[in-house]
């Protein structure tokens, strides 16, 4: 119902398109990258537009799927976390293998499930049968 085309506009539409653009923003890449030749300089405006999109992602995630809300940051920390020029999680190969892992794999999934299921029922895999 409205939850699943909630999460999947916020997923989307805004937490994917902002990890998206905060990396390009931190990154600068000036060579051949996704396909251009000579990709477009990421401005701060790039990085504000990022902020704008998470901003909006964790205020929709409260309001129309609040059941993944904890998930939705945690997913936006992580993938901050995995480019910011402080942490720079991806320069750890097993660390960064481990984050991508995680996060765009069962953390999405488990917040699907949220959908339908408790996390109680989601721990209790017999429930999920």
């Amino acid at each position: 119902g409205v939850e699943v085309i909630s999460l999947f506009l916020i997923l989307h539409l805004l937490v994917y398109p902002s990890s998206n653009a905060y990396n390009s923003y931190i990154d600068q890449d000036e060579g051949s990258i996704g396909g251009l030749k000579n990709p477009p300089k990421a401005d701060k405006s790039i990085y504000i537009l990022s902020v704008l999109f998470d901003l909006m992602a964790i205020l929709l995630s409260y309001w129309y799927v609040p059941f993944t809300f904890v998930l939705i940051i945690l997913y936006i920390i992580f993938s901050r976390a995995y480019s910011s020029k402080e942490l720079r999680l991806k320069k750890y190969p097993i660390i960064s293998f481990l984050v991508v892992t995680i996060f765009q794999g069962p953390v999405i999934f488990i917040s699907v499930l949220l959908i339908d299921y408790s996390f109680g029922d989601i721990m209790n895999k017999n429930n999920l049968l």
